[in-house]
C-alpha cells in the first residue's frame, strides 16, 4: 500500500520502469543485505546484545520494515534520481516567478483578480512539484535503508546503541539522496555508503568522547595509527616519531599534538582514591587547594578572633550594624537601607551608627585589625 501511495503520488505508474524484485547493486549483494536484515531478528533473539526490553523490541519491529521495503535496480536508480532533478528544477522556476511577482506587487498590468488567480495556480503548482520530489526523495531512501542497518552493525560495540547509529546512518543516507548525481558513473549504493559511514564515524567522534576532540584531529590520529602499525607489520619494531611523521607528511611537533590530544587520560574526581588506604575518600578531597597556604589559613584564623574581640567592646546594636555592614558573620554586606528596615531607622542615622563604632573600634589598640579585614576579603 505504502509503494501503491509513492508511486501515485509521484505519477509513476506499474509498467513504466519500477519492479518489485530489483537489485540494489546486483543479485549476490541485493540477496545478502536481503538476508543479513531479515536474520537480523533471529540473530538477536538469540543473543540479545545486552538490549532493553524496550529498545529490542522497537529495533525488531524495524527490522521487519526494513525487509519489507522493495529495492530499485540501477535502471530505476536513474529514473528516479532523474525525476527528483526535473520536478526540483521546476519548483525552483516557480518559485523564482512567484517571487518576481510578489517584488511587482501592484504595480503589474494585470488586474488585481487576475494576478491573485495566476499566483494561485503557480503556488499551487510549486506545492505539486515540491511534493513529487519529495515522494522520490522518501523511494529513494525507504529503497536503502537496509544498506544503513548492514553499516550501522559494523560499528556496535563503540559507544552508541544501535539505534542511534542507524538514525545516524539514515542522516548521512539523506544527504546521499540529495547530492546523488548519476551522471558521474558511480552506483547509488557506492556513492551513499561514503556518506553513512561518515556520518556514523561523526557520530561516535562527537558522542563518545567526555572531552570533544574535533574531528579533524581524531582523524588525523586514526590514520597516523594506522601508519605506525603498518610500519611496525613491516620491521617488525616500533617505529619512531620521526619515521610516522615522514610518512604521513607531518611535522614531528604536529605529530606529537595529535597523539597527545587522543590519549588523554580520565580521571573522575568522585571515583574512590585507590592509592590510599582509606577508600573512603574520593579523589577531588586530595586535590590540594593551591589558593590557601598554611600560613595564609592560620593568619586569617587569628585575625577573624581579633575582629570578635575588638567588637565587643561596641554595645549590641552598633556591633551588629557593623556585623551587617561589613558581612561579618554574613553570606553578604547589606546597605544601609536594608540595615535601616531592619531596625526602623533612616538611612542617615544607620550612617552615624556606623561612624561612631568605626570611631570607637580606632581607639583601641586593635583597631589596625579591623581596617585590614576591610581592605581585604570577608573571612567570617
Amino acid at each position: 500500500m505504502a509503494q501503491q501511495n509513492i508511486s501515485e503520488a509521484v505519477g509513476i505508474v506499474p509498467g513504466e520502469g519500477f519492479t518489485d524484485n530489483g537489485g540494489l547493486v546486483d543479485g549476490v549483494e541485493s540477496g545478502f543485505l536481503v538476508a543479513n536484515v531479515a536474520g537480523m531478528a533471529e540473530e538477536e533473539g538469540s543473543k540479545r546484545r545486552g538490549f532493553p526490553e524496550e529498545e529490542y523490541r522497537l529495533l525488531q519491529t524495524y527490522f521487519r520494515e526494513v525487509g519489507m521495503e522493495p529495492l530499485l535496480t540501477p535502471e530505476e536508480e536513474i529514473e528516479v534520481s532523474v525525476k527528483i532533478k526535473k520536478y526540483e528544477a521546476k519548483a525552483r522556476e516557480i518559485k523564482a516567478v512567484l517571487e518576481r511577482y510578489s517584488k511587482a506587487g501592484a504595480r503589474g498590468k494585470e488586474k488585481p483578480v487576475e494576478r491573485a488567480k495566476r499566483i494561485k495556480r503557480l503556488s499551487a503548482l510549486f506545492r505539486a512539484y515540491s511534493a513529487k520530489a519529495k515522494a522520490c526523495k522518501e523511494r529513494f531512501v525507504k529503497a536503502n535503508l537496509r544498506l544503513v542497518v548492514s553499516i550501522a552493525k559494523k560499528y556496535m560495540g563503540r559507544g552508541l546503541p544501535l539505534a542511534d547509529l542507524i538514525q545516524e546512518g539514515n542522516i548521512g543516507l539523506i544527504k546521499a539522496v540529495e547530492k546523488f548525481d548519476h551522471t558521474k558513473g558511480y552506483r547509488f549504493s557506492t556513492y551513499a555508503s561514503w556518506w553513512i559511514i561518515q556520518s556514523v564515524s561523526r557520530a561516535l567522534f562527537d558522542q563518545t568522547r567526555i572531552i570533544r576532540i574535533p574531528v579533524r584531529v581524531l582523524e588525523q590520529a586514526n590514520k597516523v595509527h594506522k601508519m605506525a602499525r603498518a610500519i611496525q607489520n613491516c620491521k617488525g619494531e616500533v617505529p619512531q616519531v620521526e619515521e610516522i611523521a615522514k610518512e604521513s607528511g607531518l611535522s614531528v611537533q604536529k605529530l606529537k599534538k595529535v597523539i597527545n590530544a587522543t590519549s588523554i587520560t580520565m580521571v573522575y574526581l568522585d571515583a574512590p582514591n585507590l592509592g590510599s588506604d582509606d577508600k573512603k575518600n574520593s579523589a577531588i578531597e586530595l586535590i590540594t587547594d593551591e589558593r590557601f597556604s598554611t600560613h595564609s589559613i592560620v593568619e586569617k584564623i587569628y585575625m577573624s578572633k581579633r575582629i570578635e574581640e575588638a567588637l565587643l567592646s561596641l554595645n549590641e546594636r552598633e556591633r551588629e550594624i557593623l556585623r551587617m555592614r561589613f558581612g561579618i558573620g554574613y553570606d553578604e554586606s547589606y546597605t544601609l537601607d536594608e540595615i535601616g528596615s531592619r531596625y526602623r531607622l533612616t538611612r542617615e542615622r544607620i550612617r552615624q551608627i556606623e561612624r561612631r563604632a568605626l570611631r570607637k573600634l580606632r581607639e583601641l589598640e586593635s583597631g589596625s585589625i579591623l581596617r585590614n579585614f576591610m581592605e581585604s576579603e570577608t573571612y567570617l
